[in-house]
């Protein structure tokens, strides 16, 4: 729920596996040349004969110009507008999405941009430019495709991002345990989200910060194949879901909520997602509806009510008088802030909430309690 931020080494390791192969075939394919695949009999001949299937790869060529201007590793917003231009340009053109040549192009981009060649084979692309032909390459012999001296994979991309969570909702793992044999444990990561669908942009498949490492049920369960869109909906690239909204648990009670034998009981508690006040608007309404997007509200109010009020009683519990007690019982030079941090189960750093399971709501409930407690 925290804003992901892009790795400079993770960015450059992704670049030297695919890019140089990628921008040589658009440059093949807007020539009106015609390409193939090693190892397959597909080959794509549309480009010499139809100048409006060379104008798209033209398109995606204005946004590939260098290394450094790729929409491979290119912000949100930038590829905000490549969607835009692109989505003008086959309406201009009145392209019928089942036929040829849109079918075919549609095709072509799938096999260029592979999401499967980055996740599942690991293997980077090469351009053989005497025979226009495409080859996949082992990551492994790909020259400074390494991340923090780990070939670059999947696995790379979600430590580069600082995540064990999901940005989404907080609540679940982006990785998973499997076991290999009775002793061998092995970690898998999740799937990773795309932000822009490649069902619908086939050519953002393997654009990083189109990536959003997920829990299976934000991915799969519930946003499946649906469509997101950035002047709507907040892209986690492109801003902090924390400050856009926060959590409040109604009614607040506070005679409930400091008493330890009603701890465990759920009833009359009620969570709400809602807009922070101290947010720009347009922030705010986006990660609103974001959060909306992928049911927050529903699934805390299903899974979480226990949490959030254990946090409630906590938050009220640690007063002055308390965090007394603790130095003396510790017998530490520990500010308030540090107790607080150790007993309410906060995270010193908005930063790290992303890499600690509820530490979202942990916050929002600690701070309900002091603007509660103040008035």
């Amino acid at each position: 729920m925290y804003r992901l931020k892009l790795d400079k080494e993770a960015a450059r390791a992704h670049l030297c596996c695919y890019y140089d192969a990628i921008h040589s075939a658009l440059n093949a394919l807007a020539d009106g040349d015609v390409i193939k695949f090693w190892h397959s009999s597909y080959k794509f001949s549309l480009a010499t004969a139809n100048g409006c299937v060379r104008g798209l790869f033209r398109l995606l060529l204005k946004y590939d110009s260098s290394r450094e201007d790729s929409f491979l590793t290119a912000p949100p917003e930038r590829l905000n507008e490549l969607v835009r231009d692109y989505e003008h340009y086959v309406a201009v053109h009145n392209w019928n999405k089942g036929k040829t040549p849109y079918r075919e192009c549609f095709k072509l981009l799938g096999a260029l941009y592979s999401y499967d060649r980055f996740s599942r084979a690991k293997k980077a692309l090469v351009f053989d430019s005497k025979k226009n032909a495409l080859r996949n390459a082992c990551i492994v012999n790909i020259q400074d495709a390494r991340y923090k001296g780990e070939a670059w994979s999947p696995i790379c991309f979600i430590k580069s991002l600082n995540v064990k969570y999901c940005p989404y909702c907080n609540a679940e793992s982006v990785y998973a345990i499997k076991f290999d044999g009775d002793d061998i444990v092995k970690s898998a990561r999740s799937a990773l989200d795309h932000y822009y669908p490649i069902s619908k942009y086939p050519f953002l498949g393997i654009s990083l910060c189109n990536l959003v490492p997920s829990c299976t049920r934000c991915n799969t369960d519930i946003k499946g194949d649906r469509e997101l869109d950035d002047r709507q909906h907040l892209n986690p690239y492109s801003g902090s879901l924390h400050d856009a909204v926060k959590f409040l648990c109604r009614p607040i009670d506070m005679a409930v909520a400091f008493s330890p034998e009603k701890v465990n009981s759920e009833d009359g508690f009620v969570f709400d997602v809602v807009p922070r006040a101290d947010c720009p608007v347009n922030l705010a309404d986006r990660g609103k509806a974001l959060s909306d997007f992928f049911k927050v509200k529903d699934v805390y109010n299903e899974l979480f009510k226990y949490e959030a009020i254990n946090y409630i009683y906590k938050s009220r519990l640690v007063g002055s008088s308390y965090c007394d007690y603790v130095r003396q019982m510790l017998k530490a030079n520990l500010t308030d802030a540090q107790i607080k941090m150790m007993f309410c189960d906060l995270v010193d750093d908005p930063s790290k909430i992303n890499r600690v399971r509820l530490s979202k709501l942990a916050l929002d409930m600690h701070q309900m309690v002091d603007e509660q407690w103040q008035r």
